[in-house]
């Protein structure tokens, strides 16, 4: 593991750091983000999403993205949706593993939809997919941080 300090926060990955790839800067916390290579299996990321429905204040997302959410996953809905500024509630989560070989970007979220930011979060760049493991039949529990 690799411990990599970024916006003020730091997290062990199991990755390499590499040159910068692009991004939208308004995306992260200052601007500031930097991109890896994972060099194994990452199995400790989710996927916030609405399984394609759409619902006030919160567009449709979709099981398979590029954003994916480390760090700290173990939250309430409304810590998610606030720390990664979600631009509303989601209604399914996905695990998420993160292969040998993805390049990604990695920093700390900025406050750019809704919510506050400052949660850690993952942009998938190029390599192999995000492989995403719907968590069958469950809602992310508003108040317990749990499915």
């Amino acid at each position: 593991m690799t411990r990599f300090i970024v916006g003020g926060k730091s997290i062990d990955l199991p990755a390499i750091k590499v040159p910068q790839a692009d991004s939208d800067k308004a995306c992260w916390r200052g601007g500031e983000f930097i991109t890896i290579k994972f060099d194994r299996e990452f199995y400790e990321a989710v996927r916030a999403h609405t399984d394609g429905r759409e619902f006030p204040n919160r567009s449709a997302s979709f099981l398979e993205g590029k954003w994916i959410l480390i760090g700290d996953v173990i939250l309430t809905s409304g810590q998610i949706v606030d720390s990664r500024s979600l631009p509303g509630e989601f209604t399914r989560v996905a695990n998420v593993v993160v292969p040998a070989g993805c390049v990604a970007n990695i920093g700390v979220t900025s406050s750019l939809l809704a919510g506050s930011g400052g949660g850690m979060q993952a942009e998938y760049v190029s390599g192999p997919a995000f492989q995403f493991r719907p968590m069958q039949n469950k809602y992310w529990h508003g108040r317990a941080g749990r499915a």
